[in-house]
């Protein structure tokens, strides 16, 4: 067997080694699966290492054959245990592995043959699996997710295939809509995925693919079986030969996006270059015999996100009001719905202002967004009157015939034009403006004064298939897809209509019948201009003279179709709000998942837990709760924390994929996608009949990892636990507490307590004596310990209970120190009982001057209902004012140890002596301040 593993090993060393001299040339990277072994070599390969690790171990002999192993199986492999797989296909692997050779080889073989290494956050964090798997090229998990992306990016197709393969890569990971755990880390190998994708985009593959031939037929091979992924892939390379085709090859190089510096005046021409019309209509809606409401049409923001998918995060994570309609917050989630949102106006928008406000900022997001959606600077609005609507008007013109309602904020303007009319919504006037068939001096003269003008000429109309936005001002949205058709009338006997596209292309069309109907074909996308003339023609025998006797222009707007997801619309029937709009399994377990479902009370709603995996097609439903809409917040968080308390974390962290499946009979279900992001090194509680067992699952992403163990009752004295035993499992029953695991910068800690029924008050207490907290411990140490349990996870509610009060006794005693003990005792005194006379002494207790602590007590009972009441710029105001200090940084770490002490830096406090009477001054009133918002302190 040894003399038959040789023989392969020489054969593949050969074969790499003139591969990657080939490779070379093209600076193209070589991959391990790139191999010239076939099925039957594969097999008797994989059966002769089996043989092979019982004798001579992992022998450095055979490397490229573990190599080709390990990659074959990261082709194959489909669950979240790569080892545990592995080591079927490898008898004996248990007993012999050694994952520090494998990973060695793997990065002998990127150094010597320039073969391919991991990158992104997967590559760090996975640091043994992620060469295997990113040696195996695209594993066939993957293979119907990448052929899935690529056709919902199809539009923008051209733009991929003529970057580099960085940027490819980059672009692809952008445009792909909750990608699964698995997908997500391989989009983070942005060269690989570039690579990958331009390979399968070519229909015959030459020899000078980046891609190994055969190897390249193989993944083309197994992607073609997959009846849908190869119908989607036959879709996108008959896109790519089409561009081809049009434009031939190459095309002009394209950018990723704008650089964030752009001024107001770039993001409009580069929202232009991409045909994004985001730009909020407003329209009118009769509510009444003479009374109509003013409604702001947003749009959707899914154009925007299918050319600048790095968006798509920032909203779903913020949420936006219309300053004009109040204060009530949106999701951000629902800009991406398909359709317009209509928002009654209570007030008229103010103008060079954006209609829209996020609670989160981003710079290029907001100056595209500030730029578009704002209501430009008019005396006048015009709207089209077509039944019980009424449509702005982009421009201040109208036409005889037709009903008008002319709004305007100076009431002399407009007031000689018709009857007033009532909006019910304050800062404009509006009038209803009825066109006669033929205008009078009078109605003349007052349009005049208006600034209104009369068309009478030219009217343009689209026709066919209607565009997706279209105003009579000649402003019009379609999609690549489609061939922009107008129909042309003139009053007037013309002979000909002239059209000019962008100031180039110049087109004559003879007018023979009424109307004329033209069609603009082949614009590519971005914003175009159409501008129309009618011609009167008269010829002699001597020359032909061409007379414009009207002339209008169009705005053109042509953009790519969005992208299918299916989270773009909710049912009207039933709304789920979901907060953090994209949460994650980790968010799930910690119970930082909120989610409320409101719709019709006679109808039951159901919330489950739908986990897949670890093998694809397995699927496994968990009910959560059912009950009568509506479902509030509150309810949604008891019943997840009792199915928590019963649940297997063991088999949550084996699922490839999850979600909440929110399911009200025939109102509909709403799907909210669980990011399965598992940490590489994780705590996982299995609770049994008569024991709680908790385990460390660790991928292997590090050779160093410490445990330790601290008592409720000793939250600062650290035991170290061997790390195999916490694999193994550890009997939580007797030793409740909180476990820490740490290697490197991560650390996962969770808190544990042994007793499960929340009715045994007695036992829920924690007994921290003083002299545990101050033996020897630093200010830096008891931050680094109260950082520790207040991030750490609880198994239980008991546990949370007794974390919080070990948080609270840390942090009383770090505040005892700054503050002293007269303070602490007023301080829990006005805890148990916030009465004036409590009050007034916690005041006292403050320090010289008294008018600091005064004060500071007045700035807040007079400023308590203001939401945007600052109060640590209150404290710095008054502390710099009464000449308590003038050293901003020191008010600022007072405050920062006063308000949220986890997030301060330990070295700067190290450098602050407690004994510094200015700092524990400064430390007491920004305490006041604290205690005032978290009692609400109202003051007598």
């Amino acid at each position: 067997m040894s003399t038959d593993l040789e023989q392969i090993e020489a054969q593949l060393r050969s074969h790499f080694e003139r591969l990657a001299d080939a490779k070379r040339s093209h600076n193209q990277s070589l991959f391990a699966l790139e191999h010239c072994l076939d099925v039957n070599g594969v097999r008797e390969m994989r059966h002769f290492l089996s043989a092979s690790i019982q004798h001579h171990g992992m022998s450095a002999r055979f490397k490229y054959c573990w190599l080709v192993h390990a990659a074959e199986h990261g082709y194959t492999f489909e669950r979240l245990e790569f080892w545990q797989s592995f080591a079927e296909l490898t008898p004996q692997w248990s007993y012999f592995e050694d994952r520090d050779k494998l990973r060695g080889w793997f990065a002998e073989f990127a150094n010597q043959l320039n073969g391919v290494s991991p990158k992104g956050r997967w590559g760090q964090h996975f640091h043994y699996i992620a060469w295997p798997i990113t040696h195996a090229l695209l594993p066939t998990d993957l293979q119907v997710q990448l052929a899935q992306a690529l056709y919902q990016m199809r539009y923008r197709i051209e733009e991929l295939i003529e970057l580099d393969d960085e940027s490819a890569g980059q672009l692809l990971a952008r445009h792909v809509e909750w990608p699964t755990t698995r997908l997500k880390h391989f989009l983070e190998q942005h060269e690989l995925v570039g690579c990958v994708v331009r390979a399968l985009l070519e229909e015959n593959p030459s020899e000078q693919s980046s891609i190994y031939p055969p190897t390249l037929q193989r993944i083309t091979r197994d992607l073609n079986a997959k009846s849908q992924a190869r119908a989607w892939l036959h879709d996108v390379r008959r896109r790519v030969s089409r561009i081809r085709t049009r434009f031939g090859n190459p095309n002009p190089r394209f950018t990723l996006a704008p650089p964030v510096e752009l001024a107001t005046e770039d993001v409009v021409l580069e929202m232009d270059r991409h045909g994004v019309l985001l730009q909020p209509r407003l329209l009118l809606q009769r509510t009444g015999a003479n009374r109509w409401e003013v409604q702001l049409l947003v749009p959707s923001f899914h154009a925007l996100i299918n050319v600048k998918p790095e968006f798509r995060d920032h909203l779903t994570r913020v949420r936006y009001r219309v300053p004009a309609h109040g204060d009530a917050l949106f999701l951000g989630l629902s800009l991406l719905s398909g359709r317009p949102v209509p928002r009654r106006l209570d007030r008229w928008p103010d103008e060079r202002s954006p209609l829209l406000k996020f609670t989160a900022s981003d710079i290029a997001f907001d100056r595209i967004v500030d730029a578009e959606c704002q209501l430009q600077p008019a005396n006048i609005w015009i709207f089209h009157c077509i039944g019980e609507v009424a449509r702005h008007l982009q421009g201040q013109h109208v036409r005889a015939g037709q009903t008008y309602i002319v709004v305007s904020r100076d009431v002399r303007l407009i007031d000689s034009l018709g009857d007033p009319i009532s909006l019910g919504c304050s800062g404009v006037m509006a009038v209803r403006l009825v066109m006669p068939e033929t205008v009078g001096n009078q109605l003349a003269e007052a349009l005049k004064i208006a600034g209104i003008a009369l068309h009478t000429s030219l009217l343009i109309e689209p026709i066919g298939l209607r565009p997706r936005q279209w105003n009579e001002a000649g402003i019009g949205e379609w999609l690549s897809t489609e061939t922009p058709m107008l129909a042309l009338n003139c009053e007037l006997d013309i002979d000909a209509y002239q059209i000019v596209v962008n100031k180039r292309l110049t087109y004559e069309i003879d007018c023979r019948e009424k109307p004329t109907l033209i069609a603009v074909r082949d614009l590519p996308v971005g914003c175009h201009y159409v501008s129309i003339s009618a011609l009167v023609i008269q010829r002699s025998a001597q020359s032909t003279t061409r007379t414009c006797v009207a002339t209008d222009e169009i705005q053109v707007y042509v953009r790519n179709p969005t992208t299918w997801s299916p989270r773009t619309q909710l049912p009207a029937a039933m709304v789920v709000d979901v907060n953090p709009p994209v949460p994650s399994l980790d968010d799930l377990l910690a119970q930082r998942v909120q989610l409320r479902a409101d719709g019709n009370d006679t109808r039951r709603v159901t919330c489950s837990l739908v986990l897949t995996g670890p093998i694809r097609d397995e699927e496994r439903k968990y009910e959560i709760l059912s009950q009568r809409l509506p479902l509030l917040q509150d309810t949604w968080q008891a019943r997840l924390r009792d199915y928590l308390r019963k649940c297997d974390e063991l088999e949550l962290l084996s699922v490839s994929e999850a979600m909440i499946l929110v399911d009200a009979e025939d109102l509909g279900t709403v799907r909210v996608p669980l990011l399965v992001e598992m940490e590489p090194l994780r705590w996982a509680v299995k609770r049994l009949k008569s024991s709680t067992m908790l385990f460390l699952v660790d991928e292997g992403i590090t050779d160093q990892v410490e445990v330790t163990f601290r008592t409720f009752g000793e939250p600062v004295h650290v035991v170290s636990i061997d790390p195999r035993a916490a694999v193994e499992g550890i009997d939580c029953t007797s030793q409740s507490g909180l476990y820490l695991a740490r290697t490197g910068k991560l650390e996962i800690a969770i808190a544990v307590s042994s007793e499960s029924r929340a009715c045994q008050l007695a036992s829920l207490g924690v007994d921290v004596s003083r002299t545990e907290l101050s033996c020897e411990c630093t200010h830096t140490q008891l931050l680094d310990q109260l950082r520790i349990w207040s991030s750490a996870r609880t198994d239980s509610f008991g546990a949370k209970l007794k974390r919080d009060l070990v948080c609270k006794k840390i942090r009383d005693e770090l505040f005892r120190r700054f503050c002293g003990w007269k303070w602490m005792n007023a301080e829990h005194a006005v805890e148990q009982d916030c009465s004036d006379d409590n009050w007034r002494k916690l005041e006292s207790a403050v320090g010289h001057p008294p008018s600091f602590a005064i004060t500071l007590s007045g700035n807040w009972r007079k400023n308590r209902m203001d939401d945007s009441f600052d109060l640590r710029r209150c404290l710095e105001s008054v502390a710099t004012r009464l000449r308590i200090s003038s050293d901003i940084a020191m008010i600022k770490l007072a405050w920062l140890l006063a308000s949220t002490p986890t997030s301060m830096d330990g070295v700067k406090l190290a450098a602050v002596s407690a004994s510094d009477e200015c700092f524990r001054i400064l430390v007491r009133g920004a305490r006041l301040l604290v205690l005032s918002r978290e009692l609400r302190k109202e003051g007598g």
